[in-house]
Parts: structure tokens; C-alpha cells; sequence
């Protein structure tokens, strides 16, 4: 697994934000954000398979590696844009992990990544996105 990499690229992702949960006000916005995962050490077997109830936590079998994640994250709706300060790193303080893990009752394998320790500064944006701000379904996802 040493040298694996993931990458999770997502594009004018349509949302609405509400400002606070279950809030009254509906604002339409859009959000981009790209997260790569690269392993840094050999995996470790983790999950425990059939030998334990599906239900359980470790009903899975799998090989998870250290890793260190880049990411970058930017919004914007209607009078207010975000971006990242450049990409944030899970390298020095952080933690990630990336590997592949099957359910036990499914021989589909999957590779995922892992969680980022540091989410790095954001700054607003100098100039919004050209364009309407609308959630529309046939928007893409990924790009």
C-alpha cells in the first residue's frame, strides 16, 4: 500500500444553507473541494470479517496505511465566498489514513480515505464565481 494515493474531487456541489440547524432561512450556495490521500507506511490489517455479527463495528476486513491528506475548500451563496488559504495539510500535526476494506458479507473492495487532523485557514474570496447561484439537480458532482 506504500505510494497509494485516493482523491475525492467535488465541483459546484449544489447545497442550501440555513445559517443554523433547522433555521428559517433557505440561501442556495455551491461548494468545491479536492482531498488527496497518499500513504506514507506499509498497512495494517484491521477488522475482524465474518468471525463477528454484521452489525458490529469491526464486520469488516481491510488494510490501512498512515497517510498524509492535502485539501483545498472553497463556497460561496449569495453575498459571501470562502476559499482556503492554500492546502490543508495533515503534515506536520495532523493524522490521515487511506486502505482498502471489504464488509464481510459483500466481496466488493473499496478504497477510501482518511481523515485530515488540520483544516487550514480560509480568507474570502476576492472575486465570486460568474454565474447564478441556484441549486439546480443537474448540476455536476465530480468532476
Amino acid at each position: 500500500m506504500h505510494g497509494q494515493r485516493a482523491v475525492l474531487h467535488v465541483k459546484n456541489l449544489p447545497l442550501i444553507d440555513t445559517f443554523q440547524f433547522f433555521g428559517p432561512n433557505d440561501t442556495p450556495g455551491l461548494v468545491d473541494f479536492r482531498v488527496e490521500w497518499e500513504a506514507t507506511g506499509p498497512p495494517v490489517v484491521r477488522g475482524q470479517g465474518a468471525a463477528v455479527d454484521p452489525t458490529d463495528p469491526a464486520a469488516f476486513l481491510g488494510d490501512i496505511a498512515p497517510a498524509v491528506s492535502n485539501g483545498s475548500f472553497s463556497g460561496e451563496e449569495i453575498g459571501f465566498a470562502f476559499e482556503s488559504n492554500g492546502a490543508a495539510s495533515s503534515s506536520p500535526r495532523g493524522y490521515a489514513q487511506i486502505g482498502r476494506e471489504r464488509t464481510a458479507s459483500s466481496s466488493e473492495e473499496r478504497l477510501g480515505g482518511g481523515r485530515s487532523g488540520n483544516a487550514g485557514d480560509s480568507v474570502p474570496r476576492s472575486e465570486p464565481r460568474q454565474g447564478p447561484l441556484a441549486c439546480r439537480p443537474e448540476a455536476p458532482m465530480r468532476e
